[in-house]
């Protein structure tokens, strides 16, 4: 029950908040998403480790920031 819930209550509350740029909200997060799936998606070709985030960027910007961004 609780994932069917979430998906329509979520969308009406948003019309209700944002009124009629609810849909635009929408699609700009859905771009945003894409931009961040694109991004592990690089990074996953280019390093074949199993660590995530943690990996990705540690193997970037250093084991510091790695830790910074799990």
């Amino acid at each position: 029950m609780a994932p069917t819930l979430a998906m329509s209550v979520t969308g009406v509350q948003v019309v209700h908040l944002l009124g009629r740029a609810g849909p635009l909200a929408y699609l700009l997060a859905g771009a945003a998403v894409l931009l961040i799936g694109f991004g592990f998606a690089r990074l996953s070709a280019a390093f074949s480790h199993a660590g995530s985030v943690y990996a990705f960027v540690g193997k970037t910007l250093g084991p510091g920031a790695g830790l910074a961004a799990t």
